[in-house]
């Protein structure tokens, strides 16, 4: 007559084993899962930093290459101002060339060697 009972002893121990094995089994999976969270947390937080680090950086070229900008178009202003100066000036002369004997005498004569050094020098 013990062995029906024993029979269901022993299967509502195996159950309740089967049980525990399995509550432990996932207990063990709760826990490998945090840690690898905590590890995906950490690697955001490192991300996060870095994007904000890289961030600032483009913020910082940007800004530079607008004063570039600003500067190269200030440049190029003057670099038209002193071209026109240049071009009136050469008129002014070639004018003063063409209607003054002075002038035309004046061009027409030899520049010193000293002189010639200093002004075609590169």
């Amino acid at each position: 007559m013990g062995g029906p009972r024993l029979y269901v002893a022993l299967g509502v121990l195996a159950a309740f084993l089967g049980l525990a094995s399995y509550a432990l089994w996932q207990r063990g999976e709760a826990i490998g899962a945090r840690a690898e969270q905590a590890k995906a947390e950490a690697a955001l937080s490192e991300a996060v930093e870095a994007n904000k680090a890289h961030q600032a950086a483009i913020e910082r070229l940007t800004a530079l290459n607008e004063r570039t900008d600003r500067i190269l178009a200030d440049i190029s202003w003057k670099l038209a101002g002193i071209r026109d100066t240049t071009a009136e000036t050469q008129a002014s002369v070639n004018e003063l060339e063409r209607s003054n004997e002075d002038v035309r005498e004046y061009l027409g004569r030899a520049v010193p060697e000293p002189l010639q050094r200093v002004l075609n020098r590169p």
